[in-house]
């Protein structure tokens, strides 16, 4: 669990993998952090009643990450970001949702949605290789994941943490090469491992 204390500028996490993130608030600290920036991390909190990101007063901003649980923040900008859990921006007239997915909760309240996704029923499990950290396959998008999560960056990429790794278009790419260069009466197919 990563909490802040004190007070700080900006707090920047990138290529990471860690846990919880929170904001720690007491009478003789009451913790004033002005901007939180994470990109390519994938963010999980095993316990159900904790947020993932807990975030009273800090500006989030989120790119190309997974985040297993749920967001509490003031604001939030957030880009390709994969979101299983429920989010509650506290300022939802400012920030933007963009490129991105999460469960389709009436309750949820989120900022602008820009080409953004919410699944029916929620990010399920079977939509990843493996949630348990330490796995080959943790955070990776299983063949199961919908459509729009496999291919709903901007980029035409996957949504969450390894958009930056563009798997579907070079697998889009690879299945080209197969079909033009393969030989005459030969049935060529991919098959993918973790």
């Amino acid at each position: 669990r990563l909490q802040l204390r004190g007070e700080i500028g900006e707090l920047l996490i990138e290529n990471s993998v860690i846990g919880p993130i929170e904001e720690y608030a007491a009478a003789d600290d009451p913790c004033s952090a002005g901007s939180v920036v994470i990109r390519d991390s994938i963010i999980q909190s095993i316990k159900p009643s904790m947020p993932a990101i807990g975030l009273k007063t800090g500006r989030l901003t989120i790119e190309r990450s997974t985040v297993f649980g749920s967001i509490t923040a003031d604001r939030m900008d957030a880009s390709e970001l994969l979101v299983t859990g429920m989010v509650t921006i506290a300022d939802n007239q400012h920030g933007c949702f963009r490129f991105s997915a999460a469960g389709d909760d009436p309750a949820m309240r989120l900022p602008r949605q820009y080409e953004s996704h919410r699944i029916a029923g929620g990010i399920a499990p079977h939509m990843f290789v493996s949630q348990r950290f330490g796995d080959a396959g943790f955070a990776q998008l299983s063949e199961t994941a919908a459509a729009e999560i496999m291919t709903g960056a901007e980029n035409g990429s996957e949504i969450g943490a390894y958009s930056s790794v563009l798997g579907p278009i070079r697998l889009a790419d690879l299945a080209t090469k197969l079909d033009e260069y393969a030989p005459l009466n030969t049935i060529a197919g991919i098959v993918l491992a973790s």
